[in-house]
């Protein structure tokens, strides 16, 4: 990262994918040759069309090695660009959706992150919430894991989980939570109304509070065998369930 303003976002689907988002100030495109050629000239002018400023600059492996941490799999392209401005809370027209909402409640691991980035984009889902102190500041690895899944999404910092939840009960949302120790499958959902999911972090789980000002908690059912599954797995299902009931 260049300083606290700029980002480096790095691998093909994360960089064409920010490129193409209008939300984006890019400053410039480092890349080989061959990567340009292939994935970015067919796309070449509406990338100029949104980043009318951008600089490109064509380069080998060893220059983008040295822009970011070692061993990092870059794909051989890189990008400079402005954090992304994600509107707030108060911005997003919760009266008016009917789309599922997400919230995490202290999920770190960044793998897990963008994963659910990305079943959050595939099924759908109207906006992600996350505590603003328990968020890893490693965006750029964020970007990458979500491969690209990262601009197409609303991911807004909250304060306050519980107060938020009870804002979405006074705009008619039904609270949900995960909790593998509790009575009700997830297969048991049909409510078909407004929703807002909440996924606890991997070992803890949504923190007791939380838990207590769901609605309604839901389990995965699984082979006795196995004792939990991924918390990006889990919450991919249940997605799945709500938007599919």
């Amino acid at each position: 990262m260049n300083n606290k303003k700029h980002s480096i976002l790095y691998g093909k689907n994360t960089v064409i994918n920010a490129l193409l988002n209008p939300n984006r100030n890019c400053i410039e495109l480092i890349t080989t040759q061959k990567i340009f050629d292939a994935t970015i000239k067919k796309t070449f002018t509406n990338i100029k069309n949104i980043n009318k400023n951008l600089k490109i600059k064509i380069s080998d492996k060893n220059y983008i090695n040295h822009l970011l941490p070692n061993n990092t799999n870059h794909q051989n392209i890189a990008l400079i660009t402005d954090h992304i401005i994600q509107p707030t809370f108060e911005q997003i027209n919760i009266k008016n959706n009917n789309k599922p909402i997400l919230i995490l409640d202290q999920i770190t691991d960044i793998n897990n992150i963008g994963a659910i980035i990305r079943t959050a984009v595939a099924f759908g889902c109207f906006a992600i919430l996350i505590p603003e102190n328990n968020f890893p500041q490693e965006i750029e690895k964020t970007t990458k894991t979500a491969s690209g899944a990262f601009e197409m999404i609303p991911i807004i910092k909250i304060k306050n989980i519980n107060n938020i939840i009870k804002i979405l009960k006074n705009n008619h949302y039904w609270i949900i939570g995960l909790d593998a120790n509790t009575n009700k499958n997830i297969k048991e959902y049909n409510l078909g109304q407004k929703v807002a999911i909440i996924a606890g972090s991997e070992g803890k789980g949504i923190r007791e509070l939380v838990k207590k000002n769901c609605d309604e908690l839901y389990k995965i059912d699984i082979d006795k065998n196995i004792d939990s599954l991924n918390v990006a797995t889990a919450t991919a299902i249940a997605i799945y369930q709500v938007t599919t009931s």
